[in-house]
C-alpha cells in the first residue's frame, strides 16, 4: 500500500515538474555527486546516482519518448547490465557499452 502511494505521489510530482519546467535542472537530491532526480530539456527524467554531474552507477531514465532504461550508467551513458523498455512495451535485457 505504501509503495503504491509513493508511486502515485512520485508520478504527480514528476508530472507537475515536467509540465512546468522549461530548462534542465536538478529537482531533488545531489545531482553533482550523490543521489538525485534530474529533468532534461527534452523532459526526460533521470533518477539515480551522479558523479561529477553525470549519471554514474545505478539509475533509471524515463525518456520523453515513453521508453525507459533501468540499470548501470557510466558518464551519462548506459554501460553495464540493464533493461531497456521500449515504447511498444518490448524489453531488452543485457549488457550495454557506452550507450550501445
Amino acid at each position: 500500500m505504501q509503495k503504491n502511494l509513493f508511486t502515485i505521489l512520485l508520478g504527480v510530482v514528476l508530472n507537475f515538474a515536467i509540465t512546468t519546467l522549461t530548462i534542465a535542472q536538478c529537482i531533488d537530491g545531489d545531482c553533482e555527486n550523490g543521489q538525485g532526480i534530474y529533468i532534461y530539456e527534452d523532459h526526460s527524467i533521470y533518477i539515480g546516482k551522479f558523479l561529477s554531474g553525470k549519471a554514474n552507477g545505478h539509475g533509471t531514465c524515463y525518456y520523453s519518448t515513453g521508453a525507459k532504461y533501468v540499470g548501470e550508467w557510466l558518464d551519462h551513458e548506459s554501460h553495464g547490465t540493464g533493461t531497456y523498455f521500449y515504447e511498444n512495451k518490448q524489453t531488452e535485457n543485457g549488457s550495454w557499452a557506452f550507450g550501445e
